[in-house]
């Protein structure tokens, strides 16, 4: 594997590390630790599909850092891509749990 890819593992389970963590401390902060009226916002499934993707996401770069240095490239990049898809749903679902799927601020389209 080049050195590119090895770099590029690193930085990326580094990143799922870091979204990983803010997506615990989100889900912690907003559904179990929660001043307001309601918990979770009222979007509780939301925001659990939020936390499962991200604990997937993470295992999925751990999955592409292990390619990225003793493996295929081919499975490096099929994670790496699988990854990313992931994270994006992620994405979406932290959205959806923070503003509703009727507002949407990350992908406004799909609202």
């Amino acid at each position: 594997m080049s050195a590119l890819d090895k770099t590029i593992g690193l930085v990326l389970f580094t990143a799922a590390c870091f979204a990983s963590l803010g997506a615990h401390i989100g889900y912690g902060n907003v559904c179990l630790h929660y001043d307001g009226a309601e918990a979770c916002l009222g979007r509780e499934t939301e925001f659990v599909v939020y936390l499962a993707l991200s604990l997937v996401g993470l295992v999925g770069a751990g999955f592409m850092l292990h390619f990225a240095f003793r493996g295929p490239r081919r499975a490096f990049v099929a994670l790496l891509v699988a990854a990313l898809v992931v994270y994006a749903a992620t994405v979406l679902f932290a959205d959806a749990g923070t503003h509703g799927w009727d507002n949407l601020k990350v992908f406004p389209n799909l609202g």
